[in-house]
């Protein structure tokens, strides 16, 4: 169950983070492809990315390993920042630690309890 309700690139938004969610042409790949090194995939594998940020990717040497490990790096880090940002802004607001509480709805139970009382 999401703790927080949105798609990554909204939360990171949201959350103000340093880190924010990378571009990756999740059409391009393929099992014939998965070594790939030469120039980048057309702007068309990519979805959801303005001409300028497509521009901005080097033509060159585009690398498959290379850029799925930097993106897959980009969302971890993105959601270590995220939580770290929400578990100090509940801490903060309700003196709740939220690893203490292991499920969403354990963690529910004792939101609404502090707000009852």
């Amino acid at each position: 169950m999401q703790l927080i309700k949105s798609n990554l690139s909204n939360i990171l938004k949201t959350f103000d983070c340093k880190v924010q969610k990378g571009v990756f042409p999740y059409n391009f790949m393929n099992s014939d492809n998965l070594f790939y090194i030469g120039n980048k995939p057309e702007k068309k594998y990519y979805e959801n990315i303005s001409l300028k940020n497509y521009n901005e990717i080097p033509n060159n040497n585009w690398n498959v390993k290379d850029e799925t490990l930097r993106y897959l790096k980009s969302d971890i880090e993105g959601l270590l920042e995220i939580l770290l940002k929400f578990s100090k802004n509940i801490f903060e607001n309700y003196s709740l630690n939220i690893s203490n509480y292991p499920t969403l709805p354990s963690f529910k139970f004792k939101y609404i309890y502090i707000i009852i009382l």
